[in-house]
């Protein structure tokens, strides 16, 4: 049931109040008579009685009263009606008076008493379709005696209580749809179209289902279907949640910890494929490396790429004396020392490795402490060499030799005295064949009679406690000899601090110097023993020297 603003009940009692004080007052108040009128149909002047008759029917009564000009003629329409209700004759009324308003030329006090009728009755719509058609009437024929002002007020009371009943009703047959978020502002969108923003109430919507979608901008939609009710209003109370970021951690070298407010959360390369937006400090970690620490803002939809490179804590290592063509490997990775140095290494434990064919490997595990260097040597010693047995002919020809691989051999043109002769060596050969020890000096330039060098040495050391030859000399040791000037070979023997001279067998070819020296006089602890050839200019001034251990079968 519609429930209009006023309560009629209410209302009728109030009316019937104000009805009856205004027949009271116009009962004892003194009524002047109002100068001869005409009937509005008839036109014929009309005889008015002083008072009327009581026993008049309502009819009568109101056909009598003519015009509608006074709140006087009003309050005489209003007692009619109220005879008729005191005699059971409203209905009655209602029909007399609803016939006559539909003929043409109808009176204005027949009009104007329906619409009483109507309104004591309470029916508001019909009251004020009446006065409308009385006002349109009144408009219409001018010669009516009907004072449109007094209906004025009560017409526009009535649109103000036909609107807001027929709101009312309209509100009973809609729901609503309200809105909130937070943060506020959101658009609003029902059914995909835009209707406002956050705080947000609907217009009335019909009853069935709808849907919702609340946008904000750096936040995610929110969406959702719901069913509105006639008469209810649906509630949607929204809290945004900020559109996740996205992070990247790239790192050189790979493998740093990845730490975000002090906790690890991976190793580079490192994805966060949602973060919540905001402030962070992170920290790209690894060991031996100094800690990056950056400060980063992670925004709504954005892709956080943070690279970086870490600075290594370092330590150097030097290699002093690195052999010729030796190859060096640090933690398994060959380098390349750079004039004996290996520069800006992390702090740890490493491995060095250095190796060169026929020599010994030399192997260190080297703690680097950041800021210091480590010192090791790269001298390695050859491989100890069976000395090959061969019948050798010592005439001064190399043909002997052809099979024989050399104990040592030399980089073509590292010559130091290039424009001398008998100063490029090639190679260094030794062999035996039970009785003599055979040597060989192969040369790029073969020596000529006016070249500067004065001699050739060939060293023979023994061995101490197994090691390698100290340096000095030792009782036993051997040195031969090739003196330009002399064109003769000399072999000495250490002895108590003295050699003790003998001749041995050489000769000078056009390509090499071979010699040989008799077994017998090398007489060693061990069969091991180190070798070498020099070559010697200015007297004792040695520009080649190379000491290789051989074993003697």
């Amino acid at each position: 049931m519609i429930k209009f603003g006023i309560d009629m009940k209410k209302f009728a009692t109030f009316f019937i109040i104000i009805i009856s004080l205004s027949i009271m007052i116009s009962c004892n108040a003194k009524k002047e008579t109002p100068p001869p009128q005409k009937d509005i149909i008839s036109e014929t002047p009309i005889v008015e009685t002083e008072k009327t008759n009581p026993e008049q029917s309502w009819k009568e009564l109101l056909l009598s009263s003519n015009e509608v000009s006074t709140e006087e003629d009003i309050e005489v329409i209003k007692a009619i009606i109220e005879t008729a209700l005191e005699n059971n004759g409203l209905e009655d009324l209602q029909e007399y008076l609803e016939t006559e308003a539909i003929k043409d030329n109808v009176p204005p006090q027949i009009l104007f008493g329906l619409s009483l009728v109507y309104g004591r009755k309470g029916l508001v719509k019909k009251e004020y379709k009446v006065i409308e058609k009385l006002e349109e009437q009144v408009k219409q024929r001018p010669g009516i005696a009907f004072n449109l002002s007094l209906v004025y007020g009560r017409k526009e009371t009535l649109k103000s209580q036909i609107d807001k009943a027929e709101a009312e009703a309209l509100a009973l047959l809609q729901g609503f749809i309200s809105v909130t978020s937070e943060p506020s502002g959101a658009e609003v969108f029902i059914d995909g179209e835009l209707k406002g923003v956050t705080p947000f109430t609907s217009a009335g919507l019909k009853e069935g289902s709808y849907s919702i979608e609340v946008r904000k901008e750096d936040y995610i939609n929110v969406s959702q279907s719901v069913t509105v009710k006639a008469g209810a209003t649906t509630v949607i109370k929204e809290n945004f949640v900020l559109l996740p970021g996205r992070l990247t951690v790239n790192s050189e070298p790979s493998g740093s910890s990845v730490l975000m407010s002090g906790d690890k959360i991976g190793i580079t390369p490192f994805n966060i494929p949602e973060i919540v937006p905001g402030n962070y400090i992170l920290t790209i970690a690894k060991e031996n490396y100094i800690d990056e620490i950056l400060p980063i803002t992670i925004k709504p939809g954005e892709t956080k790429i943070v690279t970086t490179a870490l600075v290594a804590i370092t330590g150097n290592i030097y290699i002093n004396s690195l052999s010729d063509g030796a190859k060096v490997f640090l933690d398994g990775k060959k380098v390349y020392p750079q004039i004996g140095w290996l520069k800006k290494i992390p702090t740890g434990y490493h491995s060095l490795l250095i190796q060169k064919d026929n020599y010994e490997e030399k192997r260190f595990n080297i703690t680097i402490i950041s800021g210091k260097t480590n010192y090791e040597s790269g001298n390695l010693e050859r491989i100890a060499l069976e000395i090959p047995y061969a019948k050798i002919r010592v005439d001064g020809k190399s043909g002997d030799w052809d099979n024989i691989e050399p104990i040592y051999e030399y980089v073509y043109g590292s010559d130091p005295f290039p424009d001398d002769k008998g100063t490029d060596y090639k190679d260094f050969k030794i062999a035996h064949d039970n009785r003599n020890l055979y040597y060989s000096i192969d040369f790029y330039d073969p020596p000529s009679s006016t070249n500067k060098i004065y001699y050739y040495t060939i060293n023979i050391y023994q061995t101490i406690e197994g090691v390698r030859h100290d340096g000095d000399l030792h009782n036993g040791d051997i040195r031969i000899n090739h003196n330009k000037q002399e064109q003769s070979g000399a072999t000495f023997i250490w002895e108590n601090g003295n050699f003790k001279g003998t001749k041995d067998t050489y000769v000078r070819g056009s390509t090499c110097l071979e010699g040989s020296i008799p077994l017998n006089i090398i007489n060693f602890e061990t069969d091991n023993f180190y070798i070498s050839c020099l070559l010697h200019a200015n007297n004792d001034n040695f520009i080649r020297s190379e000491y290789v251990k051989v074993i003697l079968p």
